[in-house]
Parts: structure tokens; sequence; C-alpha cells
């Protein structure tokens, strides 16, 4: 029992030792803050702008560099795909009539039938 009423009161003597370090870190925080503040305005509007401007270069770079990738992907998908086609075996005896019904690719992947106009 003795040792419970020991932890009790510890505990009782290190919430007000909490309480009294946060009235004074308060209280010298609100003395020092007219002093502190003003440069500190002073410094961080430039610190500011030179971070954002190092945020959109970087974003910009980040840009450049997905567009550069995924052109790079499209054109190793073109060159699969050709690949892939050029193996495909041809149906028996349709040759000629299987080329002018296939479809038209385009470059942007998209395509449209080779035997109809505005189609």
């Amino acid at each position: 029992m003795a040792q419970q009423e020991t932890a009790a009161v510890q505990r009782r003597r290190g919430r007000f030792a909490t309480v009294v370090t946060a009235l004074v870190a308060g209280f010298a925080g609100g003395l020092m803050a007219p002093l502190v503040l003003p440069r500190l305005e002073r410094n961080i509007r430039p610190a500011t702008k030179s971070l954002f401007r190092k945020g959109l270069a970087l974003y910009e770079r980040g840009r450049e560099r997905a567009a550069e990738i995924g052109e790079f992907a499209s054109d190793m998908m073109a060159e699969a795909r050709a690949e892939y086609e050029a193996e495909a075996p041809m149906p028996a005896g349709e040759g000629d009539a299987v080329a002018a019904d296939k479809l038209a690719r385009l470059h942007n992947g998209q395509g449209k039938e080779a035997g109809i106009p505005n189609g």
C-alpha cells in the first residue's frame, strides 16, 4: 500500500511540474514574440518565395521527365506491336482481302477502316 501512495504523489508532482513548465514557456514566448516576430517577418517572405520558385522548377522538370518517359513507352509499344503483327501468321488465301479491310493504324493509336471515306 505504501508504494501505491508514493506513486500517486509522484504522479501529482509530475503533473504540477508539467503545468508550471508550460506556463513558464508560454510567458517567456509572450515576452520574446515582439522581439522575434519582426525579424521573422522580414526574412520569411524571401525565403518562402525562393522555396516556391524551387518547387515550381522541380514540378516543371518532373512534368518534362514524365512526358519523356511516356513518349519512350509509346515508342516501345509501337515497336512491339509492329514486331508482333509482322510475326502473326496470315490467314490462308486471304492476303489481299485482309489488307483491304484491315484497320489503318494511326500514329496516336486510334484506327479507322481503310476502305471507308470519312469513317
